[in-house]
């Protein structure tokens, strides 16, 4: 057969496939007999790592991609070409062969290290998520005694759009818990688990940070920006770290910021959340929280 022909087959074939995708397709978009019960307009509550949840759904998108393209480069990168070159003598295509391997294995080299980073990413979101919804679970304990407890609030700073973990409202306070869920280096000066806080940072087995502090800090500034721009109040915001399956060490009652560990962290927050919002003005702020948390369309599940 000659390397037209096998072209024209190829083509064919390509057609062929592509109208039985358009014809399923429509035959799908027919068939639908039903309608969406609900209103364009509803949305539900955001949900304890929402952002996350999306960002996975996004990267497993991302890693299905490149293993089709892993997939495909062979064929492409080195059956085409041969199939291209078969008229001519092997003198001729055999350069043209090589070349085409060298560029289809440069081609699996890089793709493997894109699906690798794509791995690592999703392994790190995956943990953040699970971190975010085991302190959802704790937090929940003060839903029962009164507060209003909102997760993964929409905002939008200098640097772009970025999410609250965690609001809650009640006694007269609002405050802002930030989860970070870190691995645990085995072995590392004999305890693993352990991260010391005296009130301006904190010192973990391998290292000393303020970046996680600072964030919180900043998230409850913002928070209270907010509050002041669209209900003229000038509330104090609490800010609280945890961080899951971590045993924090010092914790000094007066320190800017509370860092707690997941279990603990709901009595802190009854003890040291404390403010002078009225009930009303305690509805108020719930009443916007929950119209920035209240964004989830159907579509986007």
């Amino acid at each position: 057969m000659s390397p037209a022909s096998q072209f024209i087959y190829f083509v064919i074939y390509a057609a062929v496939m592509t109208g039985l995708f358009c014809f399923v397709f429509l035959m799908r978009q027919r068939r639908r007999t039903s309608r969406f019960p609900l209103g364009d307009d509803v949305r539900a509550m955001r949900r304890a790592g929402e952002q996350l949840d999306r960002d996975l759904a996004v990267l497993n998108e991302r890693f299905e991609i490149q293993c089709l393209l892993l997939l495909a480069l062979p064929l492409v990168g080195l059956g085409l070409p041969l199939w291209i070159t078969q008229p001519f003598s092997a003198s001729r295509h055999l350069g043209v062969v090589a070349a085409c391997l060298a560029l289809a294995l440069a081609g699996l080299i890089l793709m493997i290290r894109k699906m690798l980073a794509t791995l690592e990413e999703i392994r790190n979101k995956r943990l953040a998520l699970f971190g975010e919804r085991v302190v959802a679970d704790h937090l929940a304990d003060l839903s029962a005694k009164g507060y209003a407890v909102f997760h993964d609030v929409p905002c939008l700073g200098g640097g772009g759009p970025f999410n609250l973990d965690h609001v809650v409202v009640g006694r007269g306070a609002v405050g802002v818990v930030e989860t970070k869920t870190y691995r645990k280096r085995a072995g590392v000066n004999g305890k693993d688990y352990e991260v010391s806080y005296d009130g301006q940072k904190l010192v973990w087995p391998d290292r000393t940070s303020t970046r996680e502090l600072d964030q919180v800090n900043g998230n409850a500034e913002w928070l209270r920006q907010e509050l002041k721009k669209h209900l003229n109040l000038d509330v104090p915001v609490c800010a609280a770290l945890t961080m899951p399956g971590w045993y924090v060490k010092g914790a000094p009652p007066q320190a800017p910021v509370l860092v707690e560990n997941t279990k603990r962290l709901p009595n802190f927050i009854r003890e040291r959340f404390q403010g002078g919002l009225t009930k009303e003005q305690e509805d108020l702020v719930c009443r916007h929280l929950r119209s920035l948390c209240m964004n989830v369309e159907y579509a986007a599940l």
